[in-house]
């Protein structure tokens, strides 16, 4: 199983999905065996279409970042923005979602998408939990996340391999996939950024998601320029333009990467 290799492209200009509940999707990347990242937007009043059906799991892998908006999860929690989720295969949550304010919302699938049920427990305190169903195929390397605002956690240097911060690079570490080897993370970089030393490439991943703000690199084929909902994905080649990767504005982003032992980020705070 692997995601798709995706050249800089924008949200702007791929096509959108709309559903009859008034969902819009746009896809950044479908891999094999259901991969899939999304964009998602929620218009303000939306509700579940799943409401009232207990609580929900799925047997595929999903991570999601509320770029903007608030999620109700029924009577049990807020899902607020910025904020992350993070729910292994069979993690179980209410079915009962909703917004008043729309959401936008970068959802993760690592498998094929599919949606079952199981009634509340009686007495059911709001602690989710792997459903039985899954209870003997669930990868117990894996943990939940029912919602972490990303506020909360502190900006911290990243720093190379002889633990030297790295200028002006900053990083919130949300996950390490022990069973994959791909770690999430969120990367911020000042107004002027700019990076150094020669262009380098090596077998690893690297795939990244403009939240805010501009990038420019240069993978070899002459500069690029990201901006606000931006995408690539390299899954099998980490490359760095070196001096030729710049931000003019500063740069927020959503990053996934795999082998990129070079950067030594900082440990999960939640």
């Amino acid at each position: 199983m692997s995601w798709a290799k995706v050249d800089p492209i924008n949200v702007a200009d791929l096509p959108e999905q709309a559903s009859p509940t008034g969902s819009r999707r746009v896809v950044l990347n479908e891999g094999t065996e259901g991969f899939r990242l999304s964009l998602l937007t929620l218009p303000p009043g939306w509700t579940s279409p799943y409401a009232g059906n207990g609580l929900e799991f799925h047997s595929c892998h999903e991570e999601v970042i509320n770029l903007e908006g608030i999620l109700h999860f029924g009577q049990w929690r807020d899902f607020t923005a910025p904020g992350y989720l993070n729910h292994p295969p069979y993690w179980v949550h209410p079915s009962d979602e909703s917004t008043e304010t729309g959401l936008r919302l970068l959802v993760k699938y690592a498998g094929p998408f599919d949606i079952d049920y199981l009634p509340f427990p009686d007495g059911w305190d709001g602690v989710e939990f792997i459903a039985p169903a899954g209870a003997d195929r669930a990868d117990p390397r894996l943990r939940g996340v029912t919602g972490v605002n990303l506020d909360d956690i502190p900006w911290e240097p990243v720093f190379s391999q002889d633990m030297r911060p790295i200028q002006n690079y900053e990083a919130k570490t949300l996950y390490r996939n022990e069973a994959t080897g791909w770690t999430t993370w969120l990367m911020r970089l000042p107004a002027g950024w700019r990076g150094v030393g020669p262009r380098r490439s090596w077998p690893a991943g690297d795939e990244l998601f403009v939240v805010d703000g501009d990038l420019t690199i240069d993978h070899g084929a002459g500069p690029v320029r990201l901006t606000a909902g931006s995408y690539y994905c390299s899954p099998d080649r980490y490359v760095e333009g070196g001096a030729k990767d710049f931000s003019e504005t500063g740069c927020l982003a959503v990053r996934w990467t795999r082998g990129a032992e070079h950067l030594v980020l900082p440990s999960i705070r939640f």
